[in-house]
């Protein structure tokens, strides 16, 4: 059985923790805490806080059965958010390092012995970037190998804002502990607090790239990933916030990652087949940067949108 606030939480430091905000994953969250608990070593632990979830999520972390000797946690409070949950996380951890893990994902098979050789053989760096696999509704599986990163670390944000060069996820991603408390996840946003976090922690200077897979991403239909009202509600924010966190002489950048996120969005809502709000977006997205808004992708996506309202207006 998973401890509830244990008063040994937090109290011995540790070289890793894992934690896992979730809230009502119930059908996925016991899949994703064994893949992190038949690998844990003593040097590990596991903290998961059940962010006010309202299906059995409850049940099924009183009932997982935890070998003896592993230190494995959970929390609960009222719903406020996937942020505030991973930062109620990294508070009461105890690792010299974190991976934060979403509870609809898996970790692959030797990803945390993975993590704590690099670790150890690897006593200056300052991030890990490793592989991932992506798998889509359709069950397509997709490898995601760390692309080489830029000497500077301008380029090196401007590759994971604009360029799409360099990907970030939960899962495949390992931070100092004290990186995530000095930069921690926005509370106010509910969607893509992660891109704040993930931008400011690409200007560490020594970063080690894994190409070893260390989380499966599973992609389904209620992930909170492709809500496109939370994307409509969070968009601004999310700007506003990465560039808080970054230097002046990163605003350049600001304009064209608006574009970027207003694209995200159009596409979203294209696909929850809201045109209007969509058709806003895109035009939007072409003011600020017509050359991102000309990729096919999205211009193609426009015009079916456009000879849609003809026909509306002609029946």
């Amino acid at each position: 059985m998973l401890e509830f606030k244990s008063d040994d939480l937090g109290r011995h430091t540790r070289m890793l923790s894992i934690v896992v905000p979730t809230w009502n994953y119930a059908e996925h969250l016991e899949a994703c805490l064994r893949s992190v608990i038949t690998q844990m070593t003593g040097e590990c632990e596991l903290v998961v806080i059940d962010d006010g979830s309202t299906d059995n999520t409850l049940a099924i972390l009183q009932a997982f059965d935890v070998p003896e000797g592993l230190h494995v946690y959970y929390l609960r409070q009222e719903n406020a958010g996937p942020a505030a949950a991973r930062n109620k996380c990294i508070e009461v951890a105890s690792g010299r390092w974190v991976m934060p893990l979403d509870s609809d994902d898996v970790l692959c098979d030797g990803a945390i012995s993975s993590v704590l050789r690099a670790l150890e053989t690897h006593p200056g760096i300052e991030l890990i970037l490793g592989a991932y696999y992506v798998v889509d509704q359709c069950g397509t599986v997709r490898l995601k190998l760390p692309a080489a990163l830029a000497e500077s670390s301008r380029q090196r944000v401007e590759d994971y804002l604009l360029t799409g060069k360099t990907s970030m996820v939960h899962g495949a991603c390992v931070f100092p502990r004290v990186l995530l408390q000095d930069c921690p996840y926005s509370a106010d946003l509910r969607q893509g607090e992660d891109i704040v976090v993930f931008a400011k922690a690409l200007m560490s200077h020594q970063i080690l790239r894994l190409n070893k897979p260390l989380v499966i991403i599973k992609k389904h239909k209620d992930s909170l990933r492709h809500d496109a009202s939370m994307a409509l509600a969070h968009g601004h924010k999310v700007t506003e916030m990465v560039f808080a966190q970054l230097p002046d002489e990163f605003f350049a950048l600001r304009r064209p990652f608006e574009a970027k996120r207003a694209l995200s969005t159009f596409r979203r809502c294209y696909r929850a087949k809201r045109y209007d709000v969509a058709d806003q977006l895109y035009r939007q997205a072409w003011k600020l940067s017509w050359q991102q808004s000309v990729r096919w992708s999205y211009l193609s996506k426009w015009l079916r949108m456009q000879l849609t309202f003809c026909f509306q207006k002609r029946g």
